[in-house]
Order: structure tokens, then sequence, then C-alpha cells
């Protein structure tokens, strides 16, 4: 399946880069869905431009566009974009202003538990029945519970948290473990490219940990603030990951059950009438 990771970074030339190639820059942002319907702006570093999530979103968009439209080979006006439960009418305003931005005309959202029902859980049995979606993204988690009554699916209550996700577990790593023990060798404090680039890199040692007890963390291709070569390497452990997200986990534990509270309270649903939990992110 072919993706387009929401990064962007721009060089000092000026170019844009978009997605998987914007990923291995040191100046590359993230995570700016989170940010939508704010006044932020982004910089990067190294360069004098600044831009709005909705335009950092747009360009994004604007590249699927010219994708879709290379492959299909016509023209495309027409989007849905799945959209976060939790987001604010002030933030669904905002992706449709970037939708606008990228040359789409029609636009229509998707609350994202609506759609990963449609994909993963919409079966010829799944009919009256109740479903809890717990969908942890990169930057945002949503827990909704949903019914799929009178042939509906229909969203009875959401709960969320749009600042906590796995670029945060990554951040994590890094500032507790790899940081600190980094710094018993190089100078590598207030040095915002390199620790973009190191918190990019241990996704894959996060992803590595959930079937093995280790994970290696390398890096041999950077300086530190002094201009000395960084030649580096540490083994984490699924125990150090496991202690470290502790309170990440009661954090997600909360929002569930504070989405199944909400359920009970609107529609007497309670965790005995939930039929299937979908796990989505």
């Amino acid at each position: 399946m072919q993706v387009t990771p929401s990064s962007i970074a721009i060089d000092k030339r000026g170019r844009m880069m978009i997605g998987q190639r914007a990923r291995n820059q040191e100046n590359c942002v993230t995570c700016f869905k989170r940010k939508m319907g704010t006044e932020e702006i982004i910089s990067f570093s190294g360069t004098d431009k600044k831009m709005t999530p909705e335009e950092l979103s747009s360009e994004i968009l604007k590249s699927l566009k010219r994708d879709a439209e290379s492959r299909l080979s016509e023209e495309m006006n027409d989007v849905v974009i799945t959209v976060p439960a939790a987001f604010s009418s002030l933030q669904n305003e905002a992706t449709k202003k970037a939708a606008a931005m990228a040359g789409f005309r029609n636009v229509i959202l998707l609350q994202e538990p609506i759609a990963a029902s449609i994909a993963y859980g919409a079966e010829p049995d799944s009919k009256e029945q109740y479903w809890m979606v717990f969908d942890y993204g990169g930057g945002t988690l949503d827990v909704s519970i949903l019914s799929t009554h009178d042939g509906r699916l229909t969203v009875i209550n959401s709960e969320g948290d749009n600042y906590c996700g796995g670029s945060d577990i990554d951040r994590l790593l890094y500032e507790n473990i790899i940081k600190s023990e980094m710094s018993k060798q190089y100078n590598v404090n207030n040095n915002p490219n390199l620790d973009r680039k190191i918190i990019m890199t241990l996704e894959g040692c996060k992803i590595e940990l959930s079937s093995s007890d280790t994970a290696l963390f390398e890096e041999f291709e950077s300086e530190d603030n002094d201009g000395t070569p960084i030649e580096f390497e540490y083994t984490i452990t699924r125990n150090q990951l496991e202690d470290l997200i502790a309170s990440t986990v009661d954090r997600c534990i909360e929002i569930a059950k504070k989405a199944l509270d909400g359920a009970s309270k609107k529609d007497g649903i309670n965790i005995e009438k939930i039929n299937k939990i979908l796990l989505v992110g």
C-alpha cells in the first residue's frame, strides 16, 4: 500500500519536500494536524519560511491530489477527508480550508471512527451491535462508541486527546533514554534538527519493540554542536519502553472509560454491551 506521511521539509534553497522524502531531512515538520484551527505559525530551521497548519496540510493534500490524478489520468475535484471525532468545529473548518487551498471544490469530512468501522468492522453479521473504536494515531487519540443499529453507523459518544499519539512516545524515548545517554559523550543540547532526526529514527525502534524484547538504536551520520562526528549506539529494552509509557497507557484507559461513561449516560451502553473493539492506528 502506498502512503504519504504527513511530513514536510524545506531546504536552505527553499525547495519543498513532502512525504517520505521529507522525513529524511533534518528540518522536517510533522504532527501539524493536531494544531489545526490554531493561530500557531510553524518555522523551518535554517530558512525564513513560516507556514500555518492549514498551509502545511494543504501541501500534503496537493501531493495526494497530484498522485491520484497521475494514476487515474483524470482531474480530482472531490475529496473525502477523515478527521478525529474529537475535532472541534473550528478544526473541521480549518481542514476544509486546507482542502480548498489544495484545489478541491467539493469536500466531505468523515469522522475517523466511522471510516475505521467501514474499513475494518463492516461484516454481514455486524448488525445491531455496539463497538468501541480505539484510534491511537501518530498525533491524536480518539475513543468512540458506535452503534450499527438500523443499518447505520452512528457515533454515540467520543472522547479524545489531540496531544496524545505515537509521536509522543517517540519523544519520550529520546528525551528519557537516548538523549541522556548521548549527552554523556556528545554536546547535543539545544539542537532541534538533531532532535527531530533522532525522534523519527526512534519510531522504528518503538515498532520493533512491539514484537522483540530489545531494539538497537544507531546514529552514525550526524555531528554534535561542536562539529564532532557522532558514533553512537544503544540497546533499548521493552521493559524500558513499558516503564516510560505507563502514564500514557493510564491516560488512554481513562479516555476509554470516559467514552464509555458518556455512552452510558446517553444511551445506557455499558461495557457488557460492547460487541467488538477495533484497534486502529
